[in-house]
């Protein structure tokens, strides 16, 4: 992977076509994530596709991009739908002794 420098971010951000590629593709997820987070996805989607495209493939820039930015806010929502118990066990796979009181939260925190 090549390195990216702050110019070649600024560069491809102001190109009109990778601009409208992140909105077009963020835009879908618009009622599942929150606007900072697709902000956040189309950004890191632009700087994974500076790091990784290859011309040599015969493959557009503009098609990279709108690639990783779907990759990027699928793994959004992946990180929304589980929920962390601990830093190392999921929810769903964590034991009954692993889930305590302290998980969920009570009535009166969330009034």
């Amino acid at each position: 992977m090549r390195e990216v420098t702050n110019q070649q971010l600024k560069d491809a951000m102001a190109v009109e076509d990778n601009r409208n590629i992140m909105r077009k593709v963020t835009s879908k997820y618009a009622g599942l994530i929150n606007a900072d987070d697709l902000d956040t996805c189309s950004l890191n989607a632009l700087w994974r596709t500076l790091q990784c495209h290859d011309p040599s493939y015969n493959q557009k820039f503009t098609t990279s991009l709108f690639r990783f930015c779907e990759w990027e806010c699928q793994r959004e929502l992946r990180k929304k739908r589980t929920k962390v118990v601990s830093m190392t066990v999921p929810i769903e796979n964590a034991s009954p002794a692993e889930i305590g009181e302290e998980t969920f939260p009570s009535v009166d925190e969330e009034w």
